[in-house]
């Protein structure tokens, strides 16, 4: 069997067809001759060659981001062929979305720098499957032990600081950053959420895993207590915080969960409502006098 008789995947062409998907007007180059073809020439091209699936790529030349004749070419394949588009950098979800569902697989973000010049077409390729965005967050490696693949999480977008999606702990990447004393969790978003874009700043806290109920037994429902971080004090491996009783300082020992948004999940030692001290005191000692300010810890 020679190499043209064995099938083969073409993973980068470009289509170029301004007899039926005219040009931008606004494109700074347009190919001519025989750098021009129908989607008719590309199959008969890839049949000659033994191609028997392909990605085409949209090209920056001549069509900008009109992605109509990649589209089109797609859609005529009969499952042939799949594209990777050329794409405004301010687009949308629901225009992505609209794009997969075409047969994009992939994107270029179109930029432009003035200093370029006419030939100053820049693009970054990104693969985006926008049905199984994740969050990578950073976790204290002093709590990693606590997190495992399928943990629930809550996940809280930077844009939307008063919505909440759900989400699930898809992997616990086996390398720590030594420096930083981190390990990276990657968290799947299971809402799907046109709001919800690839590169936004999100916040995840790790929820309790459900425990399986026993029938007939009754059920309490758990309250998650939640502190700031930097009220967690330790001695000799144990955890403590300040409670702040009438004016006085009293220790009082916890069991801690994972630190997430700069707060610390407290699942012993804590009913709620109480006040903590956070900062303000070099040297804390029991007893000791503090005056309160106006915030309390929830």
């Amino acid at each position: 069997m020679s190499i043209f008789d064995e099938p083969k995947i073409d993973c980068h062409n470009h289509l170029l067809d301004p007899a039926h998907f005219p040009y931008s007007p606004d494109a700074w180059y347009h190919p001519v001759a025989n750098e021009q073809g129908t989607a008719a020439h590309l199959s008969e091209l890839f049949t000659a060659f033994g191609s028997r699936y392909a990605t085409i790529v949209g090209p920056n030349s001549g069509y900008d981001t009109d992605n109509r004749c990649l589209l089109d070419a797609i859609e005529h394949s009969g499952g042939r062929y799949k594209g990777l588009a050329v794409v405004d950098n301010d687009i949308g979800r629901a225009d992505l979305e609209q794009l997969r569902d075409g047969g994009i697989v992939g994107y270029t973000r179109f930029r432009v720098k003035p200093e370029w010049g006419p030939a100053g077409h820049n693009g970054v390729v990104t693969m985006a499957d926008l049905s199984t965005l994740e969050v990578e967050v950073d976790v204290n490696e002093a709590y990693i032990s606590r997190i495992s693949n399928g943990r629930p999480a809550r996940i809280t977008l930077d844009a939307y600081p008063d919505t909440t999606f759900r989400g699930e702990v898809r992997q616990v990447v086996p390398t720590a950053d030594r420096q930083r004393a981190t390990v990276q969790v990657k968290v799947s978003i299971l809402d799907h959420d046109s709001r919800i874009l690839p590169e936004m700043g999100a916040k995840v806290d790790f929820l309790e895993p459900e425990q399986p109920r026993t029938a007939g037994a009754a059920t309490s429902a758990r309250t998650s207590i939640r502190v700031p971080a930097a009220a967690l004090r330790s001695d000799g491996g144990a955890s403590y915080v300040w409670l702040v009783r009438e004016g006085r300082l009293t220790k009082r020992p916890v069991t801690t969960g994972p630190v997430s948004g700069g707060f610390l999940e407290i699942r012993s030692g804590l009913s709620g409502g109480e006040q903590l001290l956070v900062g303000g005191v070099d040297a804390p000692a029991e007893g000791m006098k503090v005056k309160t300010g106006a915030q309390s810890a929830p």
